[in-house]
């Protein structure tokens, strides 16, 4: 259970090297930043192939109906916590690219997905603590749906504003491109979060 709440701290990490990567898109720091998410991701990749050995070995004894929950939704919670490790890449990947094509985000845009961050932040606090108490001691995980359903609206309100504001020319096209799809991007995070939750909770 430890080795799983370090991998999914491990995620969070990564996530806070994609936020700071997105204020320092413009400076030189942004490539060590990127290769920093880079490492992260692979790190990622390398623990749930551990943990899914560990668990393949664990299910070749003999186990009762309870164990054999248990191990199912342990490797559903290892394959979302990878995924969240695969988001947080793929938002370096999109800035990467805006980077790349000479775009930028304006303040207005960064503080817009530092709010969405923070969301993401919170929800990442609340799947570590339920990962923390476990399935004896978890009631319920209203938090994790209450931080999911935030992220979701939130979602839903830039996608709005986002349409006004390429009518009204307050960015590019193409940076509204890649903005949209960092804001989606997070959003998916959202969605492997509340999994990781609902997983514990179905051993119940």
């Amino acid at each position: 259970k430890s080795e799983i709440t370090d991998f999914a701290k491990l995620a969070k990490q990564e996530f806070s090297y994609a936020r700071e990567a997105m204020r320092l898109c413009n400076s030189d720091k942004f490539d060590e930043l990127y290769a920093k998410i880079e490492h992260y991701e692979q790190i990622t990749d390398k623990v749930e192939l551990e943990i899914a050995n560990y668990l393949n070995n664990v299910s070749e004894g003999e186990l009762s109906e309870e164990s054999g929950r248990r191990l199912q939704a342990m490797y559903k919670i290892i394959s979302e916590i990878e995924s969240l490790g695969d988001s947080g890449y793929n938002i370096a990947r999109i800035l990467n690219r805006l980077r790349v094509h000479k775009k930028n985000f304006s303040d207005d845009v960064c503080d817009k997905l530092d709010h969405m961050f923070d969301l993401l932040d919170r929800a990442f606090d609340h799947m570590i603590n339920n990962l923390d108490k476990g399935y004896t001691k978890l009631d319920g995980i209203s938090n994790a749906v209450d931080s999911e359903e935030q992220i979701n609206e939130y979602r839903n309100l830039l996608k709005e504003e986002h349409l006004f504001n390429l009518e009204n020319n307050k960015y590019g096209y193409q940076t509204g491109v890649y903005y949209m799809d960092i804001v989606a991007e997070c959003e998916k995070a959202g969605d492997y979060m509340i999994n990781v939750s609902e997983a514990i909770i179905e051993i119940q």
